[in-house]
């Protein structure tokens, strides 16, 4: 049996990657000026009872904000948080994607805003 995977009592296995937990990824935007604005992102546990025995304070990784596939910036995430300004100007009405990569325990998850 490969070190990735558990036997199941059904007989079936399950990789690391699916027995990770679901996750939430919330996004709150602040201006900060005319031009300037501060995205904050969280992420939790989808399912908090689920019984990880991590607690969303030790969650890691990294958020990523991206617009049209292109990369803005990357941030890594601190006790389930990470926040960024960003320049606005070329933004307005423009979708950004925050993406949180995921860690050992959890998965990743994608939010899109509207600026």
């Amino acid at each position: 049996m490969d070190e990735n995977e558990e036997r199941l009592t059904t007989g079936q296995t399950a990789t690391a990657a699916e027995r990770k937990v679901a996750t939430v990824l919330t996004v709150t935007t602040r201006a900060v000026s005319v031009t300037t604005t501060n995205l904050l992102a969280k992420v939790s546990d989808l399912r908090p009872s689920a019984g990880t025995g991590v607690s969303t304070d030790s969650m890691g990784g990294w958020m990523s904000l991206q617009v049209g596939g292109q990369t803005l910036a990357q941030v890594q995430v601190v006790d389930g948080q990470a926040s960024v300004s960003i320049d606005t100007r070329d933004l307005v009405r423009k979708t950004v994607s925050v993406v949180y990569s995921g860690d050992s325990v959890h998965v990743s998850s994608t939010r899109s805003i509207t600026l």
